[in-house]
């Protein structure tokens, strides 16, 4: 058998139930100034995002830990050293579990004596604990 015996392709032969329905009436196509409408609406809003984002927008560095600086300078001003020794705010007592950034260098781990320092050098440490 050939599909031109099974009359697969004449839409005619084919069963009423499964021809495919005209499409005329059931949609109407889009007129240009609706079209126009709901593109300024999108832009609109895209615009209104980009706004509001720029209105919040501060210039920041993104990389890890940058506070190390300021907090050395901090401890410099204050102590004479940039040292960090993590104490628990409560007790006074050494505290091993609080966070210390990436930007510093441990010595004495797991010990009371347990110490860090920044892992940049002391210059603007040293500029910001003057100021």
């Amino acid at each position: 058998m050939t599909d031109a015996d099974l009359n697969i392709y004449d839409v005619e032969a084919a069963d009423p139930e499964l021809r495919p329905v005209p499409l005329d009436g059931l949609i109407t196509p889009e007129s240009r100034a609706r079209r126009w409408t709901f593109t300024a609406a999108a832009i609109a809003i895209a615009a209104g995002f980009l706004y509001a984002c720029w209105c919040f927008w501060v210039p920041a560095n993104a990389g890890t830990d940058q506070n190390g600086y300021l907090y050395g300078g901090r401890k410099l001003a204050e102590t004479g050293t940039m040292k960090y020794a993590p104490v628990d705010p409560a007790t006074g007592q050494f505290d091993p579990h609080q966070f210390v950034g990436n930007m510093w260098v441990g010595a004495d781990y797991s010990k009371p004596t347990e110490r860090f320092y920044p892992k940049y050098p002391i210059g603007l440490p040293l500029i910001i604990g003057s100021a």
